[in-house]
């Protein structure tokens, strides 16, 4: 072999910029948190962790538009999956009570 390094490398767990605004929204401060999501998520797409982030950090944030895009997301992501998972449920919720912010398109 020419290099040291295995043929087969696994990708990174939780990717770092996923880490970091999770961090920033423990500390509340979704603001830097939500910057770090949609860096996060430029490069890891369809991570559920990173949408459902973004959502709540938007929503902290008051930006029902935002969150209402985010959690819409989170929702067809998984909808082929029929999940329980309580971050789904809380997706579910949230758009159901803002659906009329959805409505008038805030």
């Amino acid at each position: 072999s020419k290099t040291s390094k295995a043929a087969v490398t696994p990708g990174e767990i939780i990717p770092a910029d996923e880490l970091l605004a999770d961090l920033y929204l423990a500390l509340n401060k979704p603001e830097k948190a939500l910057e770090a999501y949609k860096v996060n998520l430029k490069g890891h797409p369809f991570r559920f962790n990173g949408i459902y982030g973004a959502a709540k950090a938007a929503e902290k944030l008051n930006n029902v538009k935002l969150a209402v895009y985010y959690y819409d997301q989170l929702v067809k992501l998984s909808s082929e999956t029929n999940s329980s998972r309580p971050e789904i449920i809380e997706a579910k919720n949230f758009l159901a009570d803002n659906s009329t912010a959805i409505a008038n398109n805030v």
